[in-house]
């Protein structure tokens, strides 16, 4: 569940000459993060005001920080480590579209639900998530969101492309990610639940 007493939208101040996408997550294999950065570089071929923000921090930071650096990507994608809730509630509320490019990893494992999926729901964003594990529980394609393949950056920058140039999309799929997180995934209707 969620605590969506304090992942909500608040009224922020956006720059509307760039659009905002985030990833919040540890920074391991699992997390598919490579994927999403060589994505953002083919989505820069034709949208170039797109900023993603990677919020965590964890063992692979180094490597992907090198990758950002070969890509020559540093304008445009940031890692953001030791942020606090209300730092983060204000970067959801901030940005105009969540990934979660989760994968299998070569040891098998994979995202169980995608808890941050929910957060970024909660504050009323658009989200992409993988095809894998326990993420279309929440996402359903073109509804709560977009499901792209795993591993698959053609397909994961062509999602992302089709939601910069969608504004209605984006919209109807927040509005109705957010209306499906409070009925189901809020702490009070869990315990109500139990």
């Amino acid at each position: 569940g969620v605590d969506t007493e304090f992942f909500r939208p608040i009224k922020v101040e956006k720059n509307k000459n760039i659009f905002q996408m985030l990833s919040v997550g540890y920074l391991i294999e699992r997390k598919g993060f490579d994927y999403l950065i060589k994505a953002v570089d083919e989505v820069l071929k034709s949208h170039s005001e797109v900023i993603l923000k990677i919020v965590g921090s964890g063992p692979l930071e180094n490597k992907i920080k090198k990758l950002i650096s070969e890509l020559k990507l540093e304008c445009n994608i940031q890692i953001l480590s030791n942020i606090q809730d209300q730092e983060l509630l204000e970067i959801y509320n901030l940005s105009d579209l969540f990934i979660l490019p989760s994968i299998t990893d070569s040891q098998g494992n994979t995202e169980g639900l995608g808890v941050v999926l929910l957060e970024a729901m909660a504050c009323k964003l658009p989200v992409i998530g993988s095809d894998i594990g326990g993420i279309p529980d929440i996402i359903h394609d073109y509804v709560t969101g977009r499901l792209v393949q795993q591993k698959d950056i053609l397909g994961l920058s062509k999602a992302i492309i089709e939601l910069i140039k969608n504004e209605d999309l984006r919209k109807s799929m927040a509005f109705r990610g957010y209306e499906m997180v409070k009925c189901h995934f809020s702490w009070k209707q869990i315990a109500e639940d139990y």
